[in-house]
C-alpha cells in the first residue's frame, strides 16, 4: 500500500491537485443519497437503500480482489476521449482525499486487462515511471482499497455531460432523456449542497453514444431504480 500523504504531495509536485471519479446518472444519484461515493461491494450488499449500474468487469473484479475498492483517476476522461464510457458524471475531488489514507494503489494497467494484480510498489517507482512519460496515462488508476465509503467532504463539485440543446431529445424514451436525469442530479446536488455543471457533448461524441445501443439507456436511464430514502 502506498502513503496517501506522500502521494498527494507527488501529486501536487507535478501540478495535480484533482481526483475523478466517473460514473453513470443512477450510480450517481444512489451516492448522492447517501452521503459520499461507494464501492460496488457495498452497494451491493445494501439493495434498499442503493442501486448501482452494473459493468462488465464486476465478476472479474472480484475475483482479484477490487470489488470494495474505491476508484478515481488523476486526468478527465472525458477531456481526452471522445466517449467515456464509464458514464457521464464525473465527481471531482481536491488531492487532500488522499491525505491520512494509507490504504491507496496505483495500478500499472487498467485491471479490466489483467491476468493478475498489477501495482506499483513505492512511491520511488511512480516517481521513475512518471519521470520516464512526463504525464500521467489514462490507464494508471487511484485506488482506496478496502474502502467502503468516501464522504463529499473534499469534493470540489460534480459535472454533468449531456448533448447540446440543439440536438433533438424528444425522440429518446422519457426514462432515457439526459435533460431530465440533469434534472434528478441537480436537485440532488442541492440537497447536498455541491456545486454542479454542466458540458455538452460534441455532436460526433452524441453520435457515437447512440450508435453504442443501449449507451444512453446506460448513461441516463435506471433512475427510478434508485431509492429515495436517505
Amino acid at each position: 500500500m502506498l502513503n496517501g500523504d506522500n502521494l498527494a504531495d507527488f501529486f501536487e509536485e507535478k501540478g495535480y491537485h484533482i481526483l475523478h471519479h466517473v460514473n453513470t446518472v443512477a450510480t450517481a444519484l444512489t451516492f448522492l443519497r447517501n452521503g459520499g461515493l461507494l464501492s460496488r461491494e457495498y452497494v451491493a450488499n445494501h439493495p434498499a437503500s442503493c442501486f448501482q449500474t452494473l459493468q462488465k468487469s464486476d465478476a472479474k473484479d472480484k475475483e482479484l480482489g477490487i470489488f470494495n475498492d474505491i476508484f478515481f483517476d488523476i486526468m478527465n476522461i472525458w477531456q481526452f476521449k471522445e466517449v467515456c464510457f464509464y458514464g457521464p458524471v464525473v465527481f471531482e475531488y481536491n488531492i487532500d482525499v488522499l491525505r491520512g489514507k494509507n490504504n491507496i494503489r496505483i495500478t500499472k494497467t487498467n485491471p479490466q486487462n489483467w491476468d493478475e494484480e498489477d501495482y506499483y510498489n513505492s512511491i520511488d517507482e511512480i516517481y521513475s515511471a512518471y519521470n520516464s512519460g512526463y504525464s500521467w496515462p489514462l490507464n494508471r488508476h487511484i485506488i482506496f482499497h478496502d474502502q467502503q465509503k468516501i464522504d463529499f467532504s473534499k469534493i470540489n463539485k460534480i459535472i454533468f455531460y449531456r448533448p447540446d440543446s440543439e440536438e433533438d431529445l424528444s425522440i429518446i424514451p422519457h426514462c432515457n432523456r439526459p435533460d431530465h436525469a440533469f434534472a434528478d442530479l441537480r436537485r440532488e446536488c442541492g440537497q447536498c449542497g455541491i456545486p454542479h455543471s454542466i458540458l455538452y457533448f460534441s455532436k460526433n461524441s452524441w453520435q457515437n453514444i447512440i450508435s453504442h445501443g443501449n449507451t444512453v439507456g446506460r448513461f441516463y436511464g435506471f433512475r427510478m431504480k434508485v431509492p429515495t430514502s436517505r
